[in-house]
């Protein structure tokens, strides 16, 4: 990879997780809207926005990121029929969402441990 190369995936990871941040809070409002109406609406769009987020990481050769958000869009899918999931999925965003921030954009393997997603 040249130079200039670089410098714009390091320019699209960066602004990926700046817009990331976002979405993971929209993620949140939408399990916080499912846990109080049970709209499967909310759950969906939650769904939707990870897989999209999961993609674009996926992309931008961040894997350990795709890998995380990939288990938390499998923990979701349980949650429709199970709150104490919904209240793992909401701890857990909240963790990706204060470590996104502190993904290393040079070091695609590099991402902040997130202690609920550990197996």
């Amino acid at each position: 990879m040249d130079q200039d190369e670089l410098e714009l995936v390091l320019e699209l990871r960066s602004r990926f997780i700046q817009d990331l941040v976002d979405e993971l809070t929209s993620c949140e409002d939408f399990l916080l809207e499912f846990e109080k109406s049970k709209s499967m609406d909310s759950l969906k769009e939650c769904q939707r926005l990870l897989h999209s987020n999961k993609g674009t990481a996926s992309y931008l050769e961040l894997p350990a990121l795709a890998s995380h958000i990939h288990s938390l869009e499998a923990l979701i899918s349980k949650a429709e029929n199970n709150e104490d999931v919904v209240d793992q999925c909401l701890k857990i965003l909240e963790q990706l969402r204060l470590a996104a921030p502190g993904i290393s954009l040079e070091d695609a393997s590099d991402f902040p441990a997130i202690p609920s997603l550990a197996s």
